[in-house]
């Protein structure tokens, strides 16, 4: 009676013992007015010497004891029928014997976060220096949780405990996260007067996170069952090089959860959610963004929904958004950005060297994904087809979120790469597909006429309207020639092994005007025998012209050959007789456009 009674039992009916020498056995001994606990044999050896000396029993062997009852969260408030455990179960004060075996015992309760949990285990205990001292074994093989641990530690006079568990092995499966591999330690601490209080550093060779692997990962738990903190660390199964951290606190209504992901590069991030089935767009939706750097992505748990930042310092990358799931597995969620740097990215028309703005919402069911993004570009550069447009700014709606694509085209302001005293009315069309702006047209105004370029990157037709020769020769910064009239005019452009060809370009007059060209620079181009050569010389000072007609044909970066036919005639020689001009001769591009670039722009003609 008083063994059982020190152990913490205060319900138990004990049936007559079956005495031998100096042992007394009890078999079955109900622990509680139930009869859900029980212990299949008690047997205390006390020698005869100690029973005349009124010693303690030398022994005390609990045989196949069998606890069962249930507990709150997190363990708190275990309640077993006849065992109201109040204080550790072992006192050096009411130690019962001088060695205590406790063999083949198992405690099953029932707990609202894992459902059933069966431990068998064995225990010795003994005085010494002053303590209690303890060893044992515990296993518990289920399906949410299994484990082998080796047991050790002591209690002293003052009832201060403490224990430390070794895990041999362990598995955790839980609907949110699985371990295998688990090894690692449990220290447990207490007294009379204090809580339990706990620490362990365990180790894992593999583990899932909401269904994602991850392997060399490391947990920390400190605390009590009042208010504990767990610390997990692990990296990605993959090459990818991504690492998570996880802080656990709890508990109370509402576990605090929060952590971040790093990943060396954002390209990383996104295959490995793609390989998980996690990525909630196409992967090709994102080639913009691979190429971000030192990503950390940090989350916390708030109110029902997860509130997440994306920060980058090289590229100064700022996102806040957050996700809701509700119990029917929907999702829903926002994001805003500061403006995301965008140096580089993949594809012939893809924007750079610019900075953009997110913001949105986003919703995810079974079914679809629905949403609208706008998307704030600034300062950024691109090629329409081969054309090269810079400062371009204006904003995109996203309205497919699952691919980042625009249904409809939008206009966005830009300026060709020509000089700041050339006025120019730049646009772009453009539509997104999978996050790549699609330029469709580039549409300028300048010279007093209309410029129209296709954004085909393989085949580009490009129209002139209404050009002012006036505005072009002043352009052109020609001191010596002047002139009236306008211009249209067409282009076809193609790409040739990655190199483009002007197949056909031709600058034609759209109705009569004028050439004035000084009489000393004509600079060698006017060929012919000298009779032919000083009239057209002399023609050119007050050239009225009916047909004006450039044609251009090679490649754009070497040499282009133009052909210039005109008709006309000065009406102050030669009594206004007509004089044709047909000149074919060879330049490059760059020699032509020179004049109208930047002055840091241009180079040297070859």
């Amino acid at each position: 009676d008083t063994a059982l009674r020190s152990l913490g039992f205060s319900s138990f009916t004990l049936p007559k013992p079956t005495v031998k020498g100096g042992t007394a056995r009890y078999e079955s001994i109900p622990l509680d007015p139930q009869g859900l606990n029980e212990i299949k044999s008690l047997t205390i050896e006390y020698g005869w010497l100690r029973a005349l000396l009124k010693r303690k029993p030398s022994s005390i062997t609990i045989n196949g004891l069998s606890l069962t009852g249930e507990s709150g969260p997190f363990g708190k408030n275990l309640s077993v029928p006849g065992w109201p455990l109040k204080h550790f179960p072992l006192s050096y004060t009411d130690f019962p014997a001088a060695r205590l075996r406790i063999e083949n015992a198992s405690l099953s309760f029932l707990t609202p976060e894992m459902g059933g949990i069966s431990i068998q285990y064995d225990l010795q205990a003994s005085p010494k220096g002053g303590n209690i001292v303890f060893e044992g074994h515990l296993k518990s093989a289920q399906r949410q949780l299994s484990y082998e641990a080796a047991l050790s530690g002591y209690v002293d006079k003052t009832g201060q405990w403490r224990s430390r568990l070794e895990i041999l092995e362990s598995k955790l499966e839980l609907p949110y996260a699985k371990a295998s591999r688990m090894s690692g330690s449990i220290t447990l601490s207490g007294s009379p007067t204090d809580q339990l209080r706990f620490m362990s550093d365990v180790q894992a060779g593999g583990l899932s996170l909401m269904g994602t692997p991850w392997h060399s990962a490391a947990a920390t738990v400190e605390g009590t069952l009042e208010s504990f903190n767990i610390y997990v660390g692990a990296k990605s199964t993959g090459i990818e090089g991504l690492e998570i951290a996880l802080n656990i606190h709890g508990p109370g209504p509402k576990i605090d959860v929060s952590g971040s992901l790093y990943a060396q590069q954002l390209s990383a991030l996104f295959d490995y959610l793609e390989a998980q089935n996690r990525l909630l767009v196409d992967r090709a939706a994102l080639y913009t963004f691979d190429p971000l750097k030192d990503v950390n992505i940090e989350f916390r748990a708030q109110e029902g929904e997860w509130i997440y930042y994306i920060k980058n310092a090289e590229n100064f990358i700022d996102i806040k958004g957050k996700i809701k799931k509700d119990k029917s597995g929907n999702i829903s969620g926002d994001f805003t950005s500061s403006p995301i740097s965008i140096n580089a990215g993949k594809g012939q028309d893809t924007f750079q060297d610019g900075r953009m703005t997110l913001s949105g919402t986003f919703s995810r069911t079974p079914d679809q994904t629905a949403g609208l993004i706008k998307a704030d570009l600034r300062n950024f550069k691109a090629k329409a087809g081969f054309l090269p447009a810079e400062n371009i700014n204006g904003q995109i709606l996203i309205d497919d979120p699952e691919t980042l694509s625009s249904s409809k085209n939008e206009t966005l302001s830009c300026r060709l790469p020509l000089k700041r005293t050339i006025e120019q009315n730049c646009t772009l069309e453009t539509t997104l597909n999978s996050a790549t702006p699609k330029i469709k047209a580039l549409n300028a105004a300048f010279f007093g006429g209309q410029f129209e370029a296709s954004g085909d990157e393989k085949k580009q037709l490009i129209s002139l309207k209404s050009l002012k020769l006036e505005s072009l020769l002043k352009a052109l910064d020609l001191k010596a020639i002047s002139g009236q009239g306008t211009l249209d005019g067409s282009a076809l452009i193609t790409n040739s092994n990655g190199k483009p060809i002007i197949e056909h370009a031709r600058l034609f007059n759209n109705g009569p005007g004028t050439i004035k060209l000084a009489y000393n620079e004509t600079m060698g181009f006017l060929q012919g025998d000298p009779f032919e050569v000083e009239t057209m010389k002399l023609a050119l000072e007050n050239y009225h012209y009916d047909l004006l007609d450039i044609t251009l044909k090679g490649p754009v970066d070497g040499p282009l050959d133009i052909t210039l036919n005109t008709k006309g005639r000065n009406p102050d020689i030669l009594n206004a007789h007509p004089v044709a001009l047909n000149i074919h001769t060879q330049v490059t591009l760059e020699q032509i456009l020179s004049p109208l670039l930047p002055m840091a722009e241009k180079k040297p003609a070859p």
